[in-house]
């Protein structure tokens, strides 16, 4: 689902000559601007809570100010997709975590189902976190 009302930040670059200087906020300008119109889609696995929400809600805005076409896209999937995600999640951390071939198919449908949704979006996209790492292959390799 593309996430439009979210409660994203009012602070445009402007905001942080404060903090970072003139010069600093100048030279992002000037790095983004022959990138300027360009479409990217953030994409995560929540619309709401934890870090990549935290940050999104800022660099969102930010990135529209520097003139960036920008947009977020959170995952739609049953709660079992996200329950084997989080189990893959902890996995990366460290976690012993059995896999099965039921889990490793409830995570390939949940993942093709969000790669045909970001390839009709047409963008570049990024990932935000572990949850999205096969959708954007999916999208790469599965969907063309």
């Amino acid at each position: 689902m593309f996430v439009r009302d979210a409660p994203f930040s009012s602070a445009g670059l402007d905001a942080y000559r404060p903090l970072v200087g003139d010069a600093t906020v100048d030279r992002l300008r000037a790095l983004a601007a022959p990138l300027r119109g360009t479409t990217v889609l953030h994409v995560n696995a929540t619309p709401v809570g934890g870090g990549v929400v935290e940050m999104l809600l800022s660099l969102v805005p930010l990135m529209r100010d520097a003139g960036f076409e920008v947009d977020w896209y959170a995952l739609e999937a049953e709660p079992s997709f996200f329950e084997v995600t989080k189990r893959y999640h902890n996995a990366l951390q460290g976690e012993r975590s059995p896999w099965s071939q039921d889990a490793f198919e409830t995570y390939w449908h949940g993942c093709r189902r969000n790669a045909r949704a970001l390839r009709e979006a047409g963008a570049a996209t990024t990932t935000s976190s572990s949850s999205t790492i096969r959708s954007r292959w999916c999208c790469e390799r599965c969907c063309r």
